[in-house]
């Protein structure tokens, strides 16, 4: 069954909960980008075992992502072509791997410890003729991670509202909490305001 009839027999088979399906799959395609960032960060610049083990944990949805039969086109749309091929049973399935919380934790500080260590490259060459050093990307290294976590954090606080998914949502909501303080200060070095992860009253879910 090729792509768009998948799409056509979701539709067909849950008719009334298109949005859901379309919530899920925003949230699968913004963990399946951050996986990709976290990973990337941590073979660069991380531990070895940890990003072999995290590389490990994402290898069988990863994989069908490279080889995607369209593998020109940007990784963002390969993702977008994987995502809307799941059934609706692994599109759950995907979002409740809260194990990724980690390894996205420990992204951030890498990335934020990157800038740090570009920035003091920088002032190191104030006063010489040596080419600038690499700040610049290394912020846009980390507001990529920074962006996707909030991007996440859109589409959960959506699920969330709408009370879709209950348990996984729940799941969700305090992997987003334990991300908070990275995300803090990752906010704070790249002067962006920072607007609290998961900080719903959840007593009304109860």
């Amino acid at each position: 069954m090729n792509r768009r009839q998948n799409t056509k027999q979701k539709a067909r088979e849950y008719p009334s909960n298109q949005h859901e399906i379309k919530t899920f799959e925003a949230i699968a395609t913004a963990f399946l980008i951050l996986d990709s960032l976290a990973l990337k960060t941590l073979q660069y610049k991380g531990d070895t075992e940890d990003a072999e083990k995290f590389e490990k944990l994402t290898k069988d949805y990863v994989d069908r992502i490279e080889n995607d039969p369209l593998r020109n086109l940007r990784f963002t749309l390969r993702v977008s072509r994987f995502v809307s091929d799941l059934k609706l049973s692994d599109l759950l399935d995907l979002i409740s791997r809260p194990v990724r919380t980690t390894y996205y934790w420990d992204a951030i500080y890498l990335r934020v410890n990157a800038c740090h260590e570009a920035k003091d490259e920088e002032d190191s060459r104030y006063f010489t003729d040596d080419p600038p050093s690499d700040e610049e990307y290394a912020k846009k290294e980390l507001r990529a991670i920074v962006e996707e976590v909030q991007k996440l954090d859109r589409h959960v606080r959506d699920a969330d509202d709408k009370r879709y998914a209950g348990e996984k949502i729940l799941q969700l909501k305090a992997m987003l909490g334990k991300l908070d303080g990275a995300l803090a200060i990752a906010c704070e070095y790249l002067g962006d305001e920072h607007k609290p992860l998961a900080n719903w009253d959840t007593t009304d879910q109860q």
